[in-house]
């Protein structure tokens, strides 16, 4: 895989982009050798055939530690700003945490160099409330361990236990998210367990900042890393389909979507490892067989691997985030082995010079093929950087052309807005149209006061005419004729111009309806017209500006792509130029040795010439010697025949021994993968003896637990409530349902630590339930109706024994493996469905009213009330034992007895007084917790009416109690009432606040220190009870002792056995009433239950 530097790396993961693509990688050649950083072994010391035989890494690894400056000048981070980042990352809205704050606390960790503080903030975080923010804070470790100092692996992988315990409240969250965040648990902890044992991995698996790996040259140690790999690699796939499993309609999904980036980098890493050291172990064992299991789990891996990359690929989100892999679909042959080539023996001194040419002319020739190669790969490279500048040019003239249809929209905008500014001004126009017509209407106003004016003078005027007419005053007549015709003039002139002002103002007012009108439906248009075009003028600008970053982001990349490549073509430039000249030097220094081995060869050719001269003088002595030798010879011959078949016979000894070490070494291996079966079986037959051991001591809790139920002499929790039965009910019904799935992973290759802990819990869980079911039998109406409680409750405890019981290996091991887990599943549900039987019998145990009614006010004020009327009830019972202890005391051992009684009252009425008060407090607490940050405390309430009824029922009967023990203190100081009536009153109170703290214990927020004071006041109460309890017990065997002891000094002999039988009759008459009494006290405890 072609890997980036490290400050490419960090900014393509977490400014923009992260891009995967398979590179030239050759495992296993000739030369080895980690080749420019694309991913070839075969070094010596490292992976392949041509290395030494072990497998570690390259002898060279790139530099990967980056410096302060280099993160972007992060040096001055203070804690503050790191909480502030911590904050916004982990918000409550379910969208994925800001790459921005991501950043910036993985960048923390390398300007620190560590990452103590980080942890810190994250574990002093809020979020065991919240599941999208639990999830989020998830995201944000996976990424940090991947992507920030490796100090930040190391700690964590050190101290992680907090992680773990986000766990705990799992089980509460109903959003959808509880399932993921349980499953992102257990791969995060397998994987810091991998990482601290293999403390050499990365966070993320990376080759660019891998430093070392363990020299191994065991192959058991090589193949248990690998395994180890496998199963790492499995979580992470098995957790990528937990997210799509987890996808919820209708919604963004970008949250969930979050956590696959992450595991798409850091599976793809341990991908690549797997590749690689399965091969260095396939060319290092010789043995095929031995590596079969880790073929066949890897292929697996591959295909689902192959599958998971393929659905993240549909993902628009996340493929804008990041690059997905893209796998082959068959997995890689680990069986290919390249031909050895066998070097050839030397013959006599000409052909062994004949052979140094030929080495010389093979080492041309693979040089000359090691510059081809490099010419083809830089040829490839410059293609490639071709084809990237060629889309970067498309990528402009695209960005050329929507820029230019941009405009084009700009400018028809510009034109839509001129229209309307066109409009507005026939708006104005008309606007002022209105004006003048209000100013004509006021004009015709007064025009009409003018005229009522006239007339009214005309009319005076006539008066005075007809006076002067009838005093014959011509003259003055006439003038007031003149001055009458001066007036009906102007009147007539008034009128004729008010007539002509009326009709233009109805002309007016029809053309200002009618333009009114338009205006009102063009300015409609406009208006809707307007904010349409704002809105889309925003999303093009809007548009407009990422495309230019986009543009940007491209250009930078194409530049350093293109000065990389530069700068590669320069270096290998140079590295051919050195390899050309070593060529010309290497090829001058062979031509002069070359030359030199000619002459030498010529001078001991002309030596051997004068050698062969006097040689064959010497021919005709030898011949003569030969036919001497001749007999010597043929005995010799006959001696090496016998030589001879001495030595085939130990030649075939040798084949034979060697035969029979090759099948012992077979017998060997075969011996030792039997072992290795044997042991595997032997590990999974004792994990199946331990969980049968298990089970079977969770059957013989439910046994033990239904034997107290059906036995007469167990009276089970005589407090318990209908109510606080409910809610043991739902918490079971919880637990059977985490078994299941605990179990589940246990059948499909998980650990057995859960299912181990998850079944603890539920046997638990239902011996706790019939406990307190067997408590609340006292409140059946008859006996039978106790018979029928008592037969449902077995038959759920039957059911979940039969569950339990199911579960061992005899019993599973004859089930398919493919429907093992939906067996599980058919059994979790049986044993819900005799459980869930019990509720309605709970329910129809005794018929009640209404307690919630709130006649028409709010649910969370009547609980609020009913807690201070409590509280009060318990204030005034204390004024009274006050008043009680402050009348001045008497003589006598009584009055001594009652100033001991009414102190222990006092002690107890004020443990009540403060329990009553956590009880509020721990109350609001689960309000609040509970509730959603939308809903109201009346909501919570309604929606849990069953504990809230519990707890209104609980703090009407501690009140209850606690006045009827000042009445009984007030009496006993008075002589109306007894101790043992005190005595009674005093456990009823225990009995109330045992409610009372067992409904606060079923909603209690996990951790809570208001819980835990409530606890401790319940203690307190209880102590004060067995106080007070034993103090009115000590005072009655006194008194008893006492009066005892005076009448019978003053018996005689007779008399006292008369008072013996007497006291006989007694014991039996007092047995019936005790009998009675315990029947009546049923009653009117079930007519008071109803009554509440």
């Amino acid at each position: 895989m072609s890997r980036r530097n490290n400050d490419a790396y960090a900014n393509d993961v977490y400014g923009g982009r992260t891009d995967y693509s398979l590179g030239s990688s050759s495992l296993g050649g000739s030369n080895g050798g980690y080749v420019n950083g694309n991913g070839g072994y075969g070094s010596v010391g490292g992976y392949g055939s041509g290395g030494s035989g072990g497998y570690g890494v390259p002898k060279t690894a790139p530099t990967t530690v980056r410096s302060v400056a280099g993160l972007g000048g992060h040096s001055d981070k203070s804690d503050a700003a790191l909480a502030d980042h911590i904050k916004k990352a982990l918000s409550s809205e379910e969208v994925a945490p800001k790459q921005k704050h991501v950043r910036e606390c993985i960048l923390y960790t390398h300007d620190m160099k560590g990452s103590g503080s980080l942890w810190m903030g994250l574990k002093g975080f809020p979020m065991y409330g919240d599941e999208v923010v639990t999830f989020k804070g998830l995201v944000l470790v996976h990424k940090v361990i991947n992507g920030g100092h490796a100090r930040a692996l190391k700690d964590l992988a050190h101290d992680y236990a907090w992680l773990e315990n986000l766990g705990r409240a799992v089980n509460g969250f109903r959003g959808g998210y509880g399932t993921l965040i349980k499953t992102y648990l257990q791969f995060l902890t397998q994987k810091l367990e991998y990482h601290k044992i293999h403390p050499e991995y990365t966070g993320s698996f990376d080759y660019q900042e891998y430093v070392s790996l363990k020299g191994v040259e065991d192959p058991n140690e090589g193949f248990e890393t690998i395994n180890d790999l496998l199963n790492l690699l499995k979580r992470s796939y098995v957790m990528g389909e937990t997210v799509f499993n987890n996808f919820r309609a209708g919604t963004g999904n970008e949250c969930r979507i979050s956590a696959l980036v992450p595991l798409v980098e850091e599976s793809f890493g341990i991908y690549q490892f797997c590749v690689s050291m399965l091969h260095a172990m396939h060319q290092i064992i010789g043995s095929v067989e031995v590596l079969a299991p880790l073929r066949e789990k890897f292929n697996s891996s591959h295909h689902a691997l192959y599958k998971f990359y393929y659905e993240c690929a549909g993902l628009r989100y996340l493929t804008s985030l990041i690059t997905i892999p893209k796998l082959d679909r068959h997995p890689p042959d680990f069986l290919e082995k390249e031909p050895s080539q066998m070097p050839k023996r030397p013959a006599t001194p000409p052909q062994q010079i004949q052979e140094e040419d030929d080495a010389v002319a093979r080492q041309q020739a693979e040089l000359e093929a090691q510059i081809r190669e490099e010419n083809k790969r830089l040829e490839v490279q410059r293609q490639a950087a071709e084809s990237l500048r060629q889309s970067e040019m498309q990528r402009q003239i695209e960005l050329q052309r929507q820029q230019a249809l941009l405009q084009q929209q700009r400018l028809a905008e510009e034109e839509r807005i001129r229209q309307l500014q066109m409009q507005q001004q026939q708006q104005l126009e008309a606007q002022q149209y209105m004006g003048l017509l209000e100013n004509l209407r006021n004009q015709t106003a007064k025009d009409r006061e003018a005229i009522d004016f006239y007339e009214g003078r005309v009319r005076t005027l006539q008066q005075q005419l007809a006076q002067l007419q009838m005093q014959s005053n011509e003259g003055t007549v006439k003038a007031l004729q003149d001055e009458l015709n001066q007036w009906k003039q102007k009147y007539e002139a008034l009128a004729k111009l008010y007539a002509q002002l009326r009709k233009e103002h109805f002309e007016l007012l029809n053309k200002f309806k009618e333009i009114k009108e338009g205006s009102g439906k063009q300015a409609d248009d406009v208006r809707s017209q307007l904010e349409k075009i704002k809105s889309e003028m925003r999303a093009k600008s809007s548009e407009l500006t990422d495309v230019m970053v986009e543009r940007d982001r491209l250009k930078n990349e194409a530049d350093r792509i293109k000065l990389n490549s530069e700068e590669e073509i320069a270096r290998l430039r140079r590295d051919l130029q050195d390899t050309k000249d070593s060529l010309v030097d290497m090829s001058k220094s062979k031509g002069a040795e070359v030359s030199s081995i000619v002459a030498r060869y010529n001078a001991e050719k002309g030596e051997l010439e004068q050698l062969n001269l006097m040689k064959q003088r010497m021919i005709d002595d030898l011949r003569n010697q030969l036919d001497r030798l001749s007999d010597e010879a043929q005995r010799l011959r006959n001696g090496q025949s016998e030589e001879s078949a001495i030595l085939q016979q130990g030649l075939d000894q040798t084949l034979l021994a060697l035969a029979q070490m090759q099948k012992t070494q077979e017998e060997t291996e075969s011996l030792l993968l039997n072992q290795m079966r044997k042991l595997k079986n032997d590990h999974l037959l004792n994990l199946n003896r331990m969980m049968d051991i298990i089970l079977q001591t969770c059957i013989n809790q439910i046994d033990e637990s239904i034997y107290e139920l059906e036995s007469p002499t167990t009276e089970g929790n005589q407090a318990a409530t209908p109510e606080y039965v409910q809610s043991l009910l739902e918490k079971t019904i919880g637990s059977a349902g985490d078994f299941s799935a605990s179990f589940i992973q246990l059948i499909e290759g998980g650990d057995q630590a859960a299912a181990i802990g998850a079944s603890s819990s539920f046997a638990q869980s239902v011996g706790q339930l019939l406990f307190n079911v067997k408590g609340v039998v006292k409140l059946a109406k008859d006996d039978e109706a106790a018979e029928e409680i008592i037969r449902v409750s077995k038959a759920g405890g039957l059911a979940s024994r039969h569950f339990f019981q199911s579960l061992q290996s005899n019993s599973l091991s004859t089930t398919n493996p493919s429907y093992r887990s939906q067996l599980v599943n058919d059994l979790a549900r049986g044993a819900i469905m005799g459980l869930l039987g019990i509720s309605p019998i709970l329910e129809n145990l005794a018929p009640r009213k209404d307690v919630l009614s709130t006649n028409g006010g709010d649910l969370g004020d009547l609980v609020e009330r009913e807690m201070q009327a409590a509280a009060q009830a318990i204030d005034a019972a204390a004024r009274r034992l006050e008043e009680l202890m402050a009348q001045p005391p008497g003589v006598g051992i009584d009055m001594n007895v009652h100033q001991a009684i009414l102190a222990s009252a006092m002690a107890l009425t004020n443990a009540i007084a403060q329990l009553i008060r956590c009880a509020t407090i721990s109350q609001q607490e689960i309000v609040a917790h509970g509730r959603s940050s939308s809903s109201t405390a009346a909501a919570f309430y309604k929606k849990n009416n069953k504990w809230t009824e519990g707890l209104v029922s609980a703090a009407k009967a501690v009140a209850t109690a606690t006045t009827y023990l000042v009445e009984c203190a007030d009496g006993l100081v008075r002589g109306t009432h007894s101790m043992e009536q005190l005595i009674v009153a005093a456990q009823e109170v225990g009995v109330s606040t045992t409610q009372l703290v067992a409904a606060s214990r079923v909603k209690a927020v996990p951790f809570s220190k208001a819980q835990g004071k409530l606890e401790d006041a319940a203690v307190a109460v209880r102590e004060a009870t067995k106080l007070l309890v034993k103090a009115a017990r000590d005072a009655s065997k006194m008194r008893s002792e006492q009066l005892a002891r005076d009448e019978i000094g003053a018996m005689g002999r007779h008399e006292m056995k008369i008072k013996e039988m007497e006291q006989q009759v007694k014991i039996l008459e007092l047995e019936k009433e005790l009998n009675q009494a315990r029947f009546k006290l049923g009653e009117i405890r079930k007519q008071g239950y109803a009554d509440e």
